[in-house]
């Protein structure tokens, strides 16, 4: 690459293949917990540095064999650029297996680097997982399905608004089994708005939600909620619950408010 009239200009180009944590075991710069593999990466800038509304840039990225802990990812891909004052993050994708989280946004880019924090970027995400327990490299703390989308907005560095809507079945969440569970949920710098939120563990026993709660200020709430438990002796025998010491027998149904 090139920077020229005194490095207010760039115009370079950098790329990588086949490097991993391998690489830097000589240099004792590796954990255990974290393995990954890049297997190309490209990145192009071009342009006045210091201009971000005047830089152009491309950076793409495939990798493999992601696992940080207990979390593993099968691929990773990554494809942005920044053109005409406006980045792009035209894809995160990251796979495992079966599974696939996505997030896509933009951003306006302002005139210098230093008012980056006024910027106003966007993302949206979806996950689709028919089986959460291929994200896990070992034991997996959650397994089943689990769909969902949404998305982020910020302002100035704060939250303007995010949106999750999520669908799962056949989970099991820290051992303990839900046949469903499902919610909607907006949020803005000020409130939480429970849309609805429903939990089914098993075919005689859910729990619904639904409200807002006040972010700012008294931080009130507001919150509707019902729990229908007609087989208490279905969750006394479910694997999760059992330290619980719960009713063997009988039902238990409760609504109520919170506020």
């Amino acid at each position: 690459g090139r920077i020229l009239e005194l490095g207010r200009i760039v115009d370079a180009k950098l790329t990588l293949e086949h490097l991993s944590d391998d690489d830097f075991v000589p240099f004792g710069l590796v954990s255990e917990d974290v393995k990954w593999r890049i297997d190309s990466t490209t990145v192009r800038v071009s342009g006045p540095a210091a201009e971000p509304r005047q830089l152009a840039v491309d950076a793409d990225l495939q990798a493999s064999g992601i696992v940080v802990g207990n979390i593993k990812a099968d691929t990773v891909a990554f494809k942005a650029g920044l053109k005409t004052g406006e980045m792009k993050l035209e894809s995160l994708s990251i796979g495992s297996v079966t599974n696939a989280f996505s997030v896509s946004g933009h951003v306006a880019m302002p005139e210098s680097w230093a008012q980056m924090a006024s910027a106003a970027p966007q993302l949206k995400w979806t996950l689709k997982a028919p089986a959460l327990e291929a994200f896990f490299a070992n034991a997996p703390h959650v397994t089943g399905q689990l769909n969902g989308e949404g998305m982020v907005a910020l302002d100035k560095g704060k939250l303007s608004g995010a949106t999750a809507s999520i669908d799962g079945s056949a989970l099991k969440v820290l051992g303990v089994p839900m046949n469903s569970v499902k919610a909607e949920i907006t949020t803005d710098a000020d409130e939480v708005q429970v849309k609805s939120f429903r939990l089914q563990l098993d075919d005689h026993n859910t729990a619904e939600v639904s409200g807002s709660l006040n972010l700012a200020g008294s931080q009130r709430a507001n919150l509707n909620w019902q729990i229908a438990c007609n087989d208490l002796a279905m969750l006394a025998k479910s694997e999760g619950l059992k330290h619980l010491a719960l009713p063997v027998r009988g039902g238990l149904k409760a609504e109520g408010t919170f506020d």
